[in-house]
């Protein structure tokens, strides 16, 4: 579909989303990923589930293999597996506050 001298890319058929609807990914990084909701509810990431991911703003659980993500209000919502004491009060990623992994 596209080259240059050091990448090429191909066009997946049928390809899965990493975020299900209503779900889309904003941006991603070594530790983690920014998804934007446009609804309340669920939506299925296809990262493996561990109880050491961190949600900033809403509850995580599994989803078979991959990571369900319930919010409460749309919004944008970090997701990671950074290590250190969680944030408490609003997050700028979400309108709620900073839960559990398990709610």
């Amino acid at each position: 579909m596209w080259r240059d001298a050091h990448w090429q890319v191909f066009r997946v058929r049928d390809a899965v989303p990493l975020v299900s609807a209503p779900g889309t990914v904003v941006r991603t990084d070594g530790a983690g990923l920014v998804l934007r909701v446009s609804r309340p509810g669920e939506v299925t990431v296809r990262i493996a589930y561990s109880p050491w991911l961190r949600s900033d703003g809403g509850c995580l659980s599994r989803a078979g293999q991959f990571t369900r993500l319930a919010v409460s209000a749309p919004g944008e919502y970090r997701i990671s597996s950074e290590y250190g004491p969680s944030r408490h009060g609003p997050s700028r990623y979400g309108p709620s506050r900073v839960r559990a992994a398990r709610c």
